[in-house]
């Protein structure tokens, strides 16, 4: 879950809203809980793509080492 950003909107709950707007409440909450498992998901998948990257960055440094000439 996310903490302390956009805080107070998501402190929101279906018993804040008047029977009125029920349904209202209940989307809110559900979307909030989607985009919070949606951003989560996200940035999983950004931090693997970063740790592919580092690791991609090392193979080609070490690659670039070794087929360099020496002693010329």
């Amino acid at each position: 879950m996310r903490y302390k950003l956009d805080a107070e909107p998501r402190d929101a709950q279906p018993d804040s809203y008047t029977m009125f707007a029920i349904s209202a409440a209940l989307t809110y909450t559900q979307m909030i809980d989607f985009a919070d498992q949606d951003l989560i998901d996200k940035s999983k998948h950004a931090m693997d793509i970063n740790d592919r990257l580092i690791k991609t960055a090392g193979i080609q440094d070490e690659a670039e080492r070794q087929s360099t000439l020496e002693g010329i």
